[in-house]
């Protein structure tokens, strides 16, 4: 379901373009730029650059966290590694806890060449992001690696209003309603 509240990601310093310092997870907000991963569009690799945060959903309660160094992250959300190629944190780690905490995940900007693919936590970790449109068999992923997730989050405000912060944009869908309007499941 993502990675963890206190981890860092890099955020924009205002006023200070591509100077970024480290900000905890949970305290971004819809509309923060951060370091991001995209793929390259002439040359197909993946490159650093620096998008703004269009969606943030969060999914609270007790759950199977892998440890990485400091990152805390559920153990079936991608990572990049070495920028070359994406893992499951479970094979990188045998650190495993289950623990009550506020996982997150974010959605960038989308761009003429798509949405950024992942974002740099912590320990200099590449988490996948969703509608990142990636079709390598680790990431590839039909509902949170595709814009449905994103239509759907737009629809669960809708349904459930009170699931928006106003202030941060953080969607909460840990009480996701009925079954039939939670994610589905790969």
């Amino acid at each position: 379901m993502g990675f963890a509240g206190d981890n860092y990601v890099f955020s924009e310093i205002p006023d200070m373009k591509k100077l970024f310092h480290k900000v905890r997870v949970d305290e971004i907000e819809v509309g923060d730029t951060l370091c991001v991963i995209i793929t390259d569009p002439m040359t197909n690799k993946f490159v650093l650059d620096y998008k703004k945060v269009e969606h943030i959903m969060l999914t609270k309660g007790s759950m199977d966290v892998v440890l990485i160094g400091d990152t805390k992250i559920t153990k079936n959300h991608p990572i990049l590694i070495q920028y070359k190629t994406w893992h499951q944190p479970f094979e990188m780690s045998q650190s495993y806890i289950n623990t009550p905490t506020d996982m997150y995940s974010f959605a960038f900007e989308k761009t003429e060449h798509g949405r950024p693919v992942a974002v740099l936590l912590n320990d200099n970790l590449h988490a996948c992001t969703l509608a990142h449109g990636l079709t390598d068999n680790v990431i590839e992923h039909d509902f949170y690696g595709t814009e449905r997730v994103i239509n759907w989050l737009g629809e669960y405000v809708k349904t459930f209003s009170s699931s928006l912060n106003p202030k941060t944009g953080v969607v909460d869908i840990t009480n996701s309603g009925p079954k039939s309007e939670q994610p589905p499941k790969k």
